[in-house]
């Protein structure tokens, strides 16, 4: 019986599981800015930290992306950098099983940045 009430303690964003929010936000993105504007006071900080390392990561990936695409045109050959690409898929595929396991990992530079971020968002209460 503990185990069930422990269960419903868990906290809430959106009326998920905060697991659940943060691995589907590595997959639709736009989920994680609304729980962020909707649920900002009720988050902590490191919660709100997670969020925001997100949209670092994918901004990141989106940009290695399209340097990778336009460099890919400019020659043939540089069509191996397209196996960079092959890592950051398994990257966040662990990802998105960390965050629907509630598995706590910090990505180190994302999550210094967002945590930039975050102390900003603080300082305007």
């Amino acid at each position: 019986m503990e185990g069930m009430n422990k269960k419903m303690d868990e906290r809430k964003v959106l009326g998920m599981n905060k697991n659940i929010c943060l691995g589907i936000s590595w997959i639709f993105f736009p989920l994680g800015i609304v729980a962020l504007a909707v649920s900002r006071r009720e988050m902590t900080k490191e919660e709100r930290q997670e969020y925001i390392s997100i949209f670092v990561l994918e901004g990141l990936m989106y940009i290695l992306g399209t340097v990778i695409g336009i460099l890919t045109r400019i020659t043939p050959i540089l069509n191996l950098l397209y196996l960079i690409e092959i890592p950051c898929l398994i990257f966040v595929i662990i990802a998105i099983v960390k965050s629907f396991k509630n598995e706590v990992y910090h990505y180190p530079i994302a999550f210094n940045l967002a945590g930039n971020f975050v102390k900003d968002l603080d300082s305007d209460k």
